[in-house]
């Protein structure tokens, strides 16, 4: 629960709000470089690159001793759901059998 993640980590409700919204600012932040990030590199290039945002950022937040690890490790899984936002759709509509889509 939220008192108890508080209380765990030693966190104000300003810190624990913050650390709540970062995911959506992270998520703004991928998604605009999504469509981007796929013509550039690829679908399948940009759906690593979400999962590497994903996985550093629940690293992150795993080994995480103070607010600042887990603020960043918060962002870095948003920028990852992101840039999955755009890239997932596209790819499957790409993959997809013709009858199918």
């Amino acid at each position: 629960t939220m008192s108890s993640i508080m209380e765990d980590l030693d966190l104000s409700i300003a810190q624990f709000s913050l650390f709540g919204s970062l995911l959506t600012f992270g998520g703004m932040i991928g998604a605009v470089f999504s469509a981007e990030s796929a013509d550039l590199f690829g679908r399948k290039m940009t759906l690593w690159l979400a999962e590497a945002f994903c996985i550093s950022g629940w690293l992150a937040i795993a080994v995480a001793k103070d607010i600042i690890w887990l603020d960043f490790g918060r962002f870095f899984v948003g920028i990852g759901v992101g840039l999955l936002s755009y890239v997932i759709p596209v790819y499957i509509a790409e993959i997809a059998p013709k009858h199918v889509r």
